[in-house]
């Protein structure tokens, strides 16, 4: 799970919340990443019926692309896409844009940020491999407040976290009054 700084809440429970695949995740996973590749196993077997589990539309071409992997295609189509709203204002894309090309030149990144805004307005996760939105994670959760960009495995320890700590019987549904 993701390091818990003070005063700062702990990830939400993620069968409460969205979560947004980054399009990676689907495609082969090194032997060396052997514990990613497991988790992300556990994550695209869930029952698609309990968790609200998507892919963010901006992946949809990289999927759609003819030279992505048959298998990536395969596991895509279990999954259904967001859909573009247009809800995040031009200054948190273009921030969310700058922190993901940090020094770099082009906009080779603008895809990755575009997903993790994509991610912030249909549910609360981003899960990913990818070691360089991992590693700027601190600073787009500052600019998207509620997104926790999590690899694999710190998304299921987090689901066992809370699968674990849930006080209230699975068949319990509050009542709004």
């Amino acid at each position: 799970m993701t390091e818990r700084k003070r005063g700062r809440l702990p990830p939400p429970d993620p069968r409460y919340h969205g979560t947004m695949l980054d399009a990676h995740l689907l495609d082969d996973i090194s032997d060396d990443r052997a514990a990613q590749r497991a988790a992300r196993d556990k994550i695209v077997e869930l029952p698609k019926t309990l968790f609200q589990i998507m892919l963010p539309h901006s992946v949809k071409a990289e999927i759609d692309h003819p030279r992505t992997p048959a298998v990536v295609k395969e596991r895509a189509s279990a999954f259904i896409y967001s859909f573009d709203t247009k809800i995040a204002s031009a200054d948190i894309v273009r921030k969310a844009k700058s922190i993901m090309r940090g020094n770099a030149a082009s906009a080779k990144h603008d895809r990755d940020a575009e997903h993790c805004c994509d991610a912030s307005i249909w549910g609360s996760f981003f899960v990913t491999l990818d070691d360089r939105i991992v590693r700027k994670r601190e600073e787009m959760r500052a600019a998207l407040p509620g997104l926790w960009i999590m690899t694999p495995v710190e998304w299921i320890d987090n689901l066992a976290h809370h699968e674990r700590t849930t006080l209230i019987d699975d068949d319990y549904l509050p009542v709004i009054i």
